[in-house]
C-alpha cells in the first residue's frame, strides 16, 4: 500500500507493507481484555499511519527535551532546582523526589470524558494540570544536577541521555565512561574529547566510529589502535600517522610537531585529517551481529527495518535508540535490560513495557497504556498522566475494571470521528518549546516555521552571568597553557553567536590534563558541531561504489564518501 504525507510541507510517498498491517493488527487492544480473563473481546484495530516515517519521529522528538535545563523553583516546596520546564510552565514541577513520594495522587486531578470535545484537547487540559518531574531521572545521582535523560552519574555536568559516568561533561549519548568531555555517543570510555560514536577508548581525542583505541587522534572507524594519528580503516596498527607506518621515535616527533594545544591549529588539524579520510572506504551501515537489518548503529538485531543506534531488537520497524525489544514500531529512546513487546507509536518507553501505545514516559512493567505521559509501573490506562502504581484510570479518574472495559471502546470510536484514533499526541500539545526538542537537531525549522504550524517555540534569553570580566572568544590565549587560572572567573562570548558561557574548575582541570585549547563555542553550539558530524537518521537506496550491488545507506548519494557495501568494506580492511 502507497501512502502520501499528509503534513503539506512534506508529501513524501511511504510504503505500508503487508507485514506492518500484520503488526498494527496483532498490538491492537481488545475490550473486553482477554489478558483479564473476561473472555473474547473486540480488537480496536489500529489505522496503518497517516504520517511518513520521518515525520512521525519527528513528532515524538518534539516531546523529548534532552538539554535546554531552567533554574527555577519546585511548586511544591518552594526550593530552587534545575527542571527541563521553564519557570512560567502553565503546570506544577515537582523536585524528583518529590515527584516520586507519596505525598501526592495523581488521581486526586482525574476527570470524566467528554464525548463533545475532542480527546486530544482534553488531554490537554489534564497535561496542564498534573504536576511533572523537574527532570527525567532514576536512580542515584552524585553531584550531578545539571544532567537530564540521565541516572547513576557521578560529578558530570551537562550530560544528557546519559548513564553510569563519573567526571564527565558536556555530551550526549555518553555512558559509563570516565573523565571524558565534549563527546557525542561513547560507551565505556575514559579522559576522551572532541569524539563521536566510539568504544573503550582511552585518551583518543576527536576519534569517530573507532573501537578498543587508545592514544589516537583525528582518526576514524579505526580497532585496536594505540597511537596513531589522523588514521581511517586501521585495524591494531600502532605508531601511523596519517595511514603510514612510522617508527616510535619519527612519530612522536611528528605529533610534538601539531600543538595542538593552540586552538587555531586544533581546528585546522581536525579538518585536515577528515578530509584525508574521504580517501578511504565507508562501510554503507555501522553494526555486527546482525541479520536482516537496515539502518545504522545497529548491534544484535534481527529482522529490524529502518532503526537506528540501537540494540537487541527483534522484528521492529522505525524505531531509535531502543534496546531489548521485540515487536515494536516507531518507538524512540529507553528499553534498558528487560525486554519490551508490542510497543507502538511512544518515547521513552521501556523497563519490561508491554503493549503500551502512543504514549511517552511509561516504564517499570507497565501494561497496556494508551495515550499517557509520566506513568510508571501501571497498567490498564488511557490518556493518564502523573500515574504511579495505578491501573483501570481515565483521564486520571479511577474505575472499576468492568467500568474501564466499557468505557475505553467508545472513547476509541469517538476519537476515529475525530481522526485522532491512531496518531501520536500532536506537537501542538508539547510542553516544550519546538528549538528545545530534540527535533530541533534533525529537523531544524525556523521560528516563523513553527509559529505558522502552530507549534510551540521558546525564545532562548540567556541569563546574564555574575562575572569579574566577560571577553570575546577571540581575544582568549591560543596556547592552553597561556590561559590563567582566572579565566574561572570570566565569562566568554561564543566565536559563533556571542553567547556567554562559563568554563569550570573541572573543565579547565581536564583540558590541561589532555592539552586541549579553551573552546571558543557555546556549549550548545559544541553539540550541533558533534551532531553535524554524523550521518542522519534517513536511508537511500545507492550501488556499492566497488562491486555496484544494490544496498541502503546513511550516505546520501550525492555525498563525497566512497561507501562500500559490508562484503567490499571488509574485503578492503582486512
Amino acid at each position: 500500500m502507497q501512502k502520501i504525507c499528509r503534513n503539506h510541507w512534506c508529501q513524501q510517498a511511504f510504503e505500508i507493507t503487508p507485514d506492518d498491517l500484520a503488526f498494527y493488527d496483532k498490538v491492537s487492544p481488545v475490550f473486553p481484555s482477554t489478558s483479564l480473563g473476561t473472555g473474547n473481546g473486540k480488537k480496536e484495530l489500529i489505522p496503518p499511519p497517516t504520517l511518513c516515517p520521518d515525520c512521525r519521529m519527528q513528532r515524538r522528538y518534539a516531546f523529548r527535551n534532552e538539554r535546554s535545563l531552567h533554574r527555577r523553583t519546585c511548586s511544591k516546596t518552594g526550593r530552587s532546582m534545575i527542571s527541563v520546564y521553564t519557570p512560567d510552565a502553565p503546570f506544577p514541577v515537582y523536585d524528583n523526589p518529590v515527584w516520586w513520594s507519596d505525598e501526592w495522587d495523581g488521581r486526586e486531578y482525574g476527570r470524566e470524558f467528554d464525548s463533545h470535545r475532542p480527546f486530544f484537547e482534553q488531554f490537554d487540559a489534564l497535561l496542564k494540570s498534573v504536576p511533572k518531574m523537574a527532570r527525567v531521572q532514576q536512580g542515584e545521582n552524585i553531584n550531578a544536577e545539571y544532567t537530564n535523560c540521565a541516572s547513576y552519574n557521578k560529578n558530570c555536568y551537562l550530560l544528557f541521555s546519559s548513564n553510569g559516568n563519573e567526571d564527565c561533561m558536556y555530551g550526549s549519548f555518553i555512558n559509563k565512561s570516565k573523565s571524558c568531555i565534549d563527546n557525542h555517543n561513547v560507551l565505556n570510555c575514559e579522559l576522551c574529547a572532541h569524539s563521536t560514536d566510539s568504544e573503550k577508548c582511552y585518551a583518543c581525542i576527536g576519534v569517530a566510529d573507532c573501537t578498543d583505541c587508545s592514544e589516537c587522534v583525528f582518526c576514524s572507524h579505526c580497532s585496536g589502535c594505540r597511537n596513531c594519528y589522523g588514521c581511517t580503516n586501521l585495524r591494531n596498527n600502532e605508531y601511523c600517522y596519517m595511514n603510514e607506518q612510522l617508527s616510535k621515535d619519527e612519530y612522536e616527533r611528528r605529533i610534538a610537531e601539531t600543538h595542538l594545544s593552540r586552538y587555531g591549529q586544533f581546528e585546522r588539524e581536525a579538518q585536515r585529517c577528515r578530509t584525508a579520510a574521504l580517501s578511504y572506504p565507508r562501510r554503507c551501515y555501522e553494526g555486527t551481529l546482525n541479520e536482516n537489518v537496515t539502518g545504522n548503529y545497529l548491534m544484535r538485531c534481527r529482522n529490524v527495518r529502518n532503526c537506528f543506534e540501537s540494540s537487541d531488537l527483534e522484528d521492529c520497524a522505525h524505531c531509535s535508540c531502543c534496546h531489548y525489544t521485540r515487536d515494536v514500531y516507531d518507538v524512540a529512546h529507553y528499553g534498558i535490560s528487560e525486554t519490551n513487546e508490542l510497543l507502538l507509536e511512544g518515547e521513552g518507553i521501556g523497563h519490561g513495557a508491554f503493549r503500551v501505545l502512543f504514549s511517552k514516559l511509561v516504564w517499570g512493567g507497565s501494561s497496556d497504556v494508551l495515550y499517557s505521559y509520566e506513568c510508571f509501573s501501571s497498567h490498564h490506562l488511557f490518556g493518564c498522566t502523573g500515574l504511579k502504581k495505578d491501573s483501570f484510570c481515565i483521564l486520571n479518574k479511577q474505575y472499576p475494571k468492568e467500568e474501564y472495559e466499557r468505557l475505553v471502546p467508545t472513547i476509541i470510536e469517538h476519537m476515529r470521528g475525530t481522526h485522532e484514533y491512531g496518531e501520536f499526541f500532536p506537537i501542538t500539545i508539547s510542553p516544550f518549546g519546538y528549538n528545545e526538542s530534540l527535533s530541533q537537531d534533525y529537523w531544524p525549522i525556523a521560528r516563523e516555521d513553527a509559529v505558522r504550524r502552530d507549534w510551540p517555540w521558546r525564545d532562548i534569553v540567556d541569563d546574564f552571568p555574575n562575572v569579574d570580566r566577560m571577553m570575546h572568544a577571540s581575544d582568549l590565549p591560543d596556547a592552553s597553557e597561556d590561559v590563567p587560572d582566572d579565566i574561572l572567573n570570566w565569562a566568554i562570548k561564543s566565536a559563533q553567536s556571542g553567547r556567554p558561557f562559563r568554563i569550570t574548575k573541572p573543565e579547565l582541570a581536564l583540558y590541561r590534563q589532555l592539552r586541549l585549547p579553551i573552546p571558543h563555542l557555546h556549549p550548545e553550539e559544541r553539540h550541533k558541531a558533534r551532531h553535524a558530524l554524523r550521518n542522519p537518521r534517513h536511508l537511500w537506496t545507492r550501488p556499492c561504489m566497488k562491486c555496484g550491488q544494490e544496498m541502503q545507506s546513511t550516505y546520501a548519494p550525492e555525498r563525497p564518501e566512497i561507501v562500500y557495501c559490508e562484503a567490499c568494506y571488509l574485503a578492503s580492511v582486512y
